[in-house]
């Protein structure tokens, strides 16, 4: 992750030489009030977490460990990639394009957000486990709504387009590996989370285990 954090760096650096005129190729073509902009904005959107955390809970009760699996590394890769973007921001200080700076203008720890895109870590982060844990076209096509967040966010001048390409590259990143790992320990026979209903007369509740794997001998 050090190395793709330094990789992203150069990236951002390099990229913003261009940033500027593909943001306004961007913003020529779409404007921040055409619907599919302002649907697909919303779907980097802290709140989409809702989804995978409803799907873990019918899971849970109708017994799909798989399906049960997918949702959790859904939510656990948000947690850990979102959490990385969130300290990238604050350490690059990027003034985003609305502010009129340039691309160019990085202030470190100054309260300036744009880089790496929050949305598009976000999109990336909960739709990646879906096409591991269900290789099949129509999980393929997830990755247009990271896509089109992505976009949405140009054409919204929130963010310059190295932004948004770096925070889906965390997001993806970080789902490729969480997934990679629970399915193979779904192989070995171990599972990384494990949840079940606990149901009583006035009462209810979710019993949770979490198992860190042990090495053989």
């Amino acid at each position: 992750m050090m190395l793709v954090g330094a990789g992203g760096a150069a990236f951002v650096a390099a990229g913003s030489y261009v940033d500027e005129p593909i943001l306004n190729g961007v913003q020529s073509v779409l404007d921040r009030g055409n619907p599919a902009v302002k649907i697909t904005n919303m779907l980097g959107n802290k709140r989409i977490l809702t989804i995978p955390i409803a799907i873990f809970v019918v899971a849970t009760v109708a017994g799909d460990s798989k399906l049960q699996d997918a949702a959790f590394t859904s939510i656990q890769t948000y947690a850990y990639a979102g959490t990385i973007t969130s300290l990238l921001k604050e350490t690059a200080g990027r003034h985003r394009p609305e502010e009129g700076a340039g691309p160019r203008r990085f202030e470190p720890f100054s309260g300036h957000h744009s880089s790496p895109s929050g949305h598009a870590t976000v999109v990336f982060s909960l739709v990646t486990p879906w096409v591991y844990y269900y290789d099949h076209p129509a999980t393929y096509a997830l990755y247009a709504l990271g896509a089109g967040t992505a976009v949405s966010r140009i054409a919204r001048d929130r963010h310059w387009p190295t932004d948004v390409i770096a925070g889906g590259t965390i997001g993806f990143l970080m789902a490729r590996y969480l997934s990679k790992r629970h399915l193979d320990e779904r192989e070995r026979g171990y599972k990384p989370v494990v949840a079940m209903p606990l149901l009583a007369f006035r009462s209810g509740g979710l019993n949770v285990s979490v198992a860190a794997l042990a090495s053989s001998r």
